[in-house]
């Protein structure tokens, strides 16, 4: 006989999600994270928009004796950060011989389920476009395992290589990631195509913008603090890309074009990515920010007291 008791209740009331994307108050953002050949690099805009435009950090960082994380968040901050405290809480409370990626990863999931099952699947909002969804990029370094590149979906973590692009801004954060040539670039090459695709994506909507802010975890563990990217410098940047590739776009679709009439396009090329390049003073930000890092790195490399 079949039995009509009813199944297990949901810990959260079920309700029919038609569009699954971050809330209409924080579009656009983006959170990204790559590699490169000496650790992982973690970047995020800093504006909050809803009523009134806001600019808060997106980034974050926990250490406990040698293990590290560092987080980029996008999606509800409130909610976010009262997930940080939880990971924070959680990963402190494992014991020093036991900082496993495994450990590490189940105390993180672990502050996830808590908000997510406590605060967003029930909240009044769930289901709808407003939900207070967020999600992470995590470079996580633990003392047994190495150093790793994860990101969170809801209340789930998983490796994501190399590189990851999260938030409504992702989609275009991924296509101009095919520049990246993977973990066995420096950091002043990774650094600066960072710096390219948060500035693509803030001009592209003013729903984005900000500061863009950096955080780098060490393949040893060690971390920097949040480094600042001024606004005004990075859209010289974003705006002389465009300008210096047009023409070469257009001439490469040009079969009728002779060898001849193609160079004096490469050299304008040139002349105008050199205009560029002193104007925005790029080169010399970049190289800024790497020596601040490396400088940074000796200082923090040796893991936190308890």
């Amino acid at each position: 006989m079949i039995s009509r008791e009813p199944r297990n209740k949901l810990p959260y009331p079920l309700r029919v999600c038609r569009h699954k994307r971050l809330a209409r108050n924080n579009a656009v953002t983006i959170a990204a994270g790559f590699r490169f050949n000496t650790g992982i690099i973690l970047c995020a805009d800093t504006q909050y928009s809803g009523a009134a435009k806001t600019f808060e950090t997106k980034l974050f960082q926990i250490r406990h004796r040698a293990a590290s994380l560092v987080l980029a968040l996008s999606g509800r901050y409130v909610f976010a950060k009262r997930a940080v405290e939880r990971m924070e809480a959680n990963i402190v409370a494992i014991p020093e011989d036991h900082l496993s990626k495994g450990k590490m990863q189940d105390a993180v999931e672990a502050a996830l389920r808590f908000v997510y099952d406590n605060h967003v699947y029930t909240h009044p909002d769930w289901g709808t476009d407003d939900a207070p969804i967020f999600n992470f990029v995590i470079g996580m370094y633990s003392p047994i395992d190495g150093d790793f590149l994860l990101a969170s979906d809801e209340t789930l973590t998983a490796d994501m290589g190399d590189s990851v692009c999260l938030g409504t801004g992702a989609y275009l954060g991924d296509y101009l990631s095919r520049m990246y040539t993977g973990r066995s670039d420096e950091i002043d090459k990774v650094l600066s195509l960072a710096i390219y695709i948060l500035q693509q994506t803030k001009s592209y909507d003013q729903s984005c913008g900000g500061e863009s802010e950096f955080i780098v975890l060490w393949d040893d563990g060690g971390t920097s603090p949040i480094e600042k990217l001024g606004i005004t410098m990075g859209e010289r940047f974003s705006e002389g890309f465009p300008t210096v590739i047009q023409p070469l776009f257009y001439a490469l679709a040009d079969q009728k074009m002779t060898d001849d009439e193609l160079q004096p396009l490469l050299d304008r090329a040139v002349r105008s990515m050199k205009e560029f390049r002193q104007a925005a003073q790029l080169g010399g930000l970049v190289e800024g920010l790497r020596k601040r890092l490396a400088r940074l790195k000796r200082i923090t490399a040796s893991p936190n007291e308890p």
